[in-house]
């Protein structure tokens, strides 16, 4: 559990910090593989903390 708390860590700071346009990819998949994140932990994760998927996520950033 520590590890995906670490990933979704690194997944918030980039939705917030990073350009759109320098994102490792523009699906959450892609954004998954260049974290090493297994995505359906980390999907599952990101919906327990914020109600949201991670592709529902990365859709409304994208816009």
């Amino acid at each position: 559990m520590d590890q995906i708390i670490k990933i979704y860590d690194k997944f918030s700071a980039m939705m917030v910090d990073t350009p759109v346009e320098q994102w490792p990819g523009r699906t959450f998949s892609e954004i998954c593989r260049s974290l090493g994140a297994d995505e359906a932990a980390l999907d599952a994760y990101i919906k327990e903390e914020t109600g949201f998927t991670g592709d529902e996520i990365v859709a409304r950033c994208c816009k």
